[in-house]
């Protein structure tokens, strides 16, 4: 072929081959357009979706937090309200010991809070709580009234002071549980510090006011003691009407007291001088017991029997000594029936530490006695 026909025809070739190449990329172009169109498009329709679910997802989770939340609004008064009661109630019988000066002149001690000792642990009377620590004396209380089912004994103050004398013999709870009606409930106490009071208020603080009326009742409190120092000590006591402390299956005091009955509930007599010279309020004479020995650590069990005979007003308080302790000393004087003297204050029996509301129960006067001295819980 000639060199000017190749040259032409090569220049179609070339100006063809710039046509395609440009009909191609405005093609490219156009797509690249379109695609970023759609795509854009796309994006845009995908976003609101995307928001909508995370607008949703909070709304699913609030929705289930919801119902958590609710309950615990229901139930937390519920809760809370049954920790603040007995506070409430320890104020309402706070006012009732100031009464307490004349015999029968106060208001009932058996209901109420008396504050707690720590671990949610109530103290619904000075007859002891409903709650254990383990530390406690667990009484149970006797309508020698009536029988187990309810049937009456036609129990007299005679027959009373009968029955327990033949029970302080071998101190055998079956005896009473066989013979007599008990109260279902049981009442854990650290103390036996009861200022005057009506003689209903140990049926009240069982909960038994409308099965036990108010006289002739005793109650049995028995437990562990295990001394903090090895040494002697001797129980004192006052009681209108019954008080008697075995320990270690023996009888250490009887500080029963009423003119008409005095000294027929045990054979037991204090051999110590001060024994009725002295009194604190109540009328009835403090009687101090036998020196015991007991060992740092060892365990050893006691009973404490009270108990109310004719009715009326019922007072007791229990007091622990232990020899070559420094106690303070106040001087008593003589009046009518009373020969007084020197006399040391003594700490009140415990069983662990009282806390401050059952001690402002208590009602005591700074010569009354006093809450320093040993404490004789077995679980401590």
């Amino acid at each position: 072929m000639p060199i000017r026909k190749f040259s032409k025809k090569k220049g179609v070739v070339r100006g063809r081959s710039l046509a395609f190449i440009i009909t191609v990329s405005v093609h490219v172009l156009l797509l690249v357009v379109a695609g970023s169109y759609v795509a854009l498009n796309v994006l845009q329709r995908e976003e609101p979706r995307f928001e909508g679910k995370q607008i949703t997802r909070p709304k699913m989770k609030l929705q289930k937090l919801q119902v958590p939340v609710k309950i615990k609004q229901i139930r937390q008064p519920k809760f809370s309200q049954s920790m603040v009661e007995p506070p409430k109630r320890a104020s309402m019988d706070f006012k009732m010991p100031a009464m307490g000066g004349i015999k029968g002149g106060m208001g009932s001690l058996g209901g109420g809070g008396l504050g707690s000792l720590g671990f949610g642990i109530r103290f619904e009377s000075l007859f002891g709580g409903s709650e254990s620590l383990g530390n406690e004396l667990v009484g149970t209380l006797y309508d020698l009234k009536q029988t187990p089912s309810g049937e009456s004994t036609d129990m007299t103050s005679t027959k009373y002071c009968e029955v327990i004398r033949e029970f302080t013999k071998t101190w055998n709870e079956r005896m009473l549980n066989r013979s007599f009606y008990q109260a279902p409930q049981k009442k854990h106490a650290i103390s036996v510090v009861m200022p005057h009071m009506p003689a209903d208020a140990a049926p009240e603080a069982f909960g038994v006011e409308g099965i036990i009326e108010p006289r002739r009742w005793a109650i049995l409190y028995k437990g562990e003691i295990k001394a903090p120092e090895t040494g002697l000590y001797r129980f004192s006591g006052l009681a209108d009407d019954v008080l008697i402390v075995n320990v270690g299956g023996r009888i250490v005091l009887d500080a029963s007291y009423s003119p008409a009955w005095t000294g027929k509930l045990t054979n037991w007599e204090s051999d110590s001088p001060d024994s009725g010279k002295f009194s604190i309020r109540s009328g009835t004479p403090i009687i101090y017991g036998d020196w015991i020995r007991l060992s740092k650590g060892r365990v050893v069990s006691i009973d404490v029997l009270v108990g109310e005979i004719p009715g009326g007003g019922f007072v007791c308080y229990l007091w622990v000594e232990q020899e070559g302790e420094p106690y303070r000393k106040i001087t008593v004087p003589k009046d009518s029936r009373w020969e007084g003297g020197v006399r040391s204050v003594l700490p009140f029996f415990k069983m662990t530490e009282i806390p401050d509301g059952l001690k402002q129960q208590m009602n005591v006067r700074p010569d009354d006695g006093t809450f320093d001295g040993p404490v004789f819980g077995a679980g401590l």
